[in-house]
């Protein structure tokens, strides 16, 4: 996401805020929209604080869209990683290939 650096934890504040924890986004250079959710999902347990996300590459924000890719993981510890230059989340999967993940200015 160039120029945006958001915490997973940071979706459960959006759905607050806006009643509604997607992200759009769309993918530089590409017709390709990717969506980001992420927050409680065991709402059957209050004492369940843990954050799951979920990451879409899709052809479409709206439906219908296929799904290019995806991950998404359940209650990881310590996903968000605050480094010099950016944020770095722990995902579990991989949505992009590192040569498309470079940083430019």
């Amino acid at each position: 996401m160039r120029k945006k650096h958001f915490f997973v934890s940071d979706f459960v504040v959006f759905s607050i805020i806006n009643n509604d924890s997607f992200y759009y986004h769309p993918v530089a250079n590409d017709t390709y929209i990717m969506t980001i959710t992420a927050g409680r999902f065991n709402y059957d347990n209050i004492y369940d604080q843990s954050i799951g996300y979920n990451i879409e590459v899709r052809t479409n924000k709206n439906f219908p869209y296929d799904i290019v890719t995806n991950v998404k993981g359940h209650d990881q510890k310590a996903i968000d990683n605050l480094t010099d230059n950016g944020l770095v989340q722990d995902l579990q999967g991989i949505l992009i290939l590192p040569e498309q993940a470079i940083k430019s200015n």
